[in-house]
């Protein structure tokens, strides 16, 4: 009964950065992938164990250096005073570019091996010297350091057996104030980060923006890492309201309950990392780093919501939150970004536990706040430029925002059994959930009469799918869903022939002559059906089946619409279909027949619709479909293409 809705089931968000951007399919209680790679001599000691992930090979050619480095170790720290030198503000991009070069050499050499030796052994820190380790003044520096600590930390983490020294250090690096001093730094670099965001985009210093970048995600990282080692920070409720602990990465070392997690602000620690964020969008890092960013900010976020309810209250109560999501659900045009967020976002709502917290406030509650801010997001994806056709919201950044948003409608309007077909929502078990902030019937309607309005983009051309349109179907079909479980009785527009009409010959399938002037709209019966992907038409097929199965009147109009045998009604709880037998049925090429309730052959038009039936032939040279007025430009186009000097050069084209 439920193999149909699941293609609108979000498993996608299961996994907090797309196979795209990362090359791995982590899940988020795994160690994400360091935001910098590590050198082969970043350990703690020579012979023990070296961080799982990749590891920068240091080149041959550079050995000569390194033998001068070893015999004269303060150039080092010369090279790292280029990073913070101040050239002549005459000369443009001039610092930017020596503080770029000098962070490749620095990259290509070994580790600093004054640095890696104090960090080893952690002495200064004994005399309450944390400066010299972590020198936040200098801020390459510092990050050379982060570097090393992160090396030291993902070691013990990534060899959970063989992990004994590393839980040393860590411990002593805890007990000598470590995670203390790390917050100070973090609060430093978010100033710097929040001083660029207010800057002009010309006058930022890109390479000290990448790198105060690299610092937030590797802090985040550590801090992460570090916070494993205390089982209150893995500790979550189970449905019946007892602890339970998730698997640290530190196999069966650990601290003393509370010891790491009593030294930190969660309150704090949550708010400045949305806060920060935000910085980091706006001062236009990389692509890759502003992922990896987000990527470590949100898991620790959701490492100190789930052990925390300073943390949930500090998440909640966020200034801004509705702005928040509106930019990372919708706006961010980087699709890794919006994919990791709204993954972590959708962990948060899924995660086992989350769901006893409904016992609290419901300005605590993680859930129901979430779904507060997302469903007035609702109508922005189909708003168009005033004087324009043009999506204010473009479609394809919707496909994560409304993956979101039908998990999270999942969660609330289906039952406990119905979840539990479904192996990411058996946790759930039989929690009981605060009422949603939405009736379902009413946001059923309202979705169905934005469908009706949304100016679709897909075309026979391209057969890029029209995410916005297709979330609105695939976020009525769950909704329709959850109702239907509810027994429920539809009323109104989801009752009636018109969302039965709309769907079939709207969506799915070209207008035929008869249709004309119906409920679906002139632009579909002039450019074909308005799902034209078969991602879309997936959704459609997958809405028809719910009105269907939720209401026996909408049955029957399907089957009037389809003239499939004759269609009599039966008792009022069922439908019976008389049709040909598969002995009588005509081949393709013959007409095809049915029998109306009159008794009266008619012939049937063609209803095995295929979008791609309407493009051209991609094995042999093709030209554009004339839409009108373009019979110059096509003239112009052919004579170009046959022009082989032209054609040739513009096919090298990468």
């Amino acid at each position: 009964k439920t193999s149909h809705i699941e293609v609108a089931v979000p498993r996608s968000l299961l996994v907090p950065l797309p196979p795209s951007t990362a090359g791995v399919r982590d899940q988020w209680e795994d160690i994400l992938p360091p935001p910098l790679p590590y050198k082969e001599d970043m350990v703690l000691a020579p012979g023990l164990a070296r961080p799982i992930y990749r590891v920068h090979t240091t080149p041959a050619a550079t050995v000569p250096l390194e033998t001068h480095l070893e015999q004269f170790p303060t150039h080092f720290e010369q090279l790292l005073s280029l990073l913070d030198l101040r050239l002549d503000e005459n000369i443009p991009h001039m610092d930017e570019n020596v503080s770029a070069m000098v962070w490749r050499i620095l990259q290509a050499l070994p580790t600093h091996m004054t640095l890696l030796r104090d960090l080893r052994s952690l002495k200064a820190a004994e005399k309450g010297s944390w400066k010299v380790l972590l020198d936040e003044s200098s801020l390459f520096k510092a990050l050379c350091a982060l570097h090393i600590i992160d090396a030291f930390v993902t070691a013990g983490a990534t060899h959970p057996s063989d992990c004994e020294p590393h839980f040393a250090w860590a411990s002593k690096f805890l007990h000598l104030g470590g995670v203390e001093h790390l917050t100070v730094i973090l609060s430093n670099v978010a100033a710097g980060l929040e001083a660029d965001a207010g800057r002009e985009i010309n006058s930022v210093e890109h390479a000290r923006v990448e790198a105060r970048v690299s610092c937030v995600a590797i802090i985040h990282r550590i801090l992460h890492l570090v916070l494993q080692l205390d089982p209150m920070y893995r500790r979550s409720n189970d449905n019946d309201g007892t602890e339970v602990n998730t698997p640290s990465a530190w196999g069966e070392h650990r601290a003393p309950s509370g010891m790491v997690v009593s030294v930190v602000d969660m309150h704090s620690l949550v708010s400045s990392a949305l806060k920060v964020l935000l910085c980091i969008i706006e001062v236009r890092s990389t692509d890759d780093t502003t992922v990896t960013a987000a990527a470590h900010t949100m898991q620790l976020v959701l490492g100190c919501v789930r052990c925390s309810a300073q943390g949930r209250e500090a998440f909640c109560q966020f200034a801004g939150l509705d702005k928040w999501l509106h930019a990372f659900t919708l706006r961010v045009p980087n699709i890794g970004v919006r994919h990791t967020v709204c993954s972590a976002l959708f962990q948060m709502c899924s995660i086992s536990g989350y769901l006893d917290y409904a016992a609290e406030t419901r300005e605590s509650n993680i859930l129901i706040t979430i779904l507060e801010h997302l469903v007035p997001l609702i109508p922005l994806v189909s708003e168009t430029r005033k004087g324009s056709a043009q999506l204010l919201v473009p479609t394809k950044q919707s496909e994560h925002f409304f993956s979101l948003v039908c998990g999270t409608v999942l969660v609330v309007t289906w039952s406990e059994t119905l979840r539990s077909k479904f192996e990411e929502f058996q946790e759930f078990g039989e929690c009981t959930l605060m009422a949603p902030a939405f009736s379902p019937m009413e946001l059923a309607e309202k979705i169905f009469s934005q469908m009706r309005s949304h100016p679709m983009t897909e075309s026979f051309h391209s057969l890029g799918t029209d995410h916005s349109f297709a979330g609105l179907m695939r976020l009525l079909a769950i909704l329709m869903h959850g109702l239907q479980n509810s027994d429920q009785v539809l009323s109104g527009t989801l009752a009636n022939e018109e969302m039965v009409n709309f769907i079939y010959e709207g969506c799915l399938f070209a207008l035929t002559a008869r249709n004309k002037g119906s409920a679906a709209s002139d632009e579909a019966s002039t450019f074909g059906a308005r799902c034209k992907s078969s991602f879309s038409r997936t959704m459609a097929y997958a809405l028809l089946v719910e009105v269907c199965c939720h209401s026996n009147r909408n049955l029957k109009c399907l089957l009037d619409m389809t003239k499939f045998g004759t269609v009599r009604a039966g008792s009022s709880s069922s439908l019976h279909i008389q049709g040909q037998s598969d002995d009588d049925t005509e081949s393709r090429d013959q007409k095809a027949e049915s029998v109306d309730r009159r008794g009266v052959v008619m012939a049937l038009p063609e209803w095995n619709y295929d979008p791609e039936s309407f493009l051209k032939e991609t094995s042999d040279r093709i030209g554009l479909m004339n839409q009108g007025a373009t019979c110059y430009m096509n003239s112009l186009l052919q004579q170009l293409f046959h022009t082989s000097a032209f054609s040739l050069q513009l096919l090298r084209v990468d």
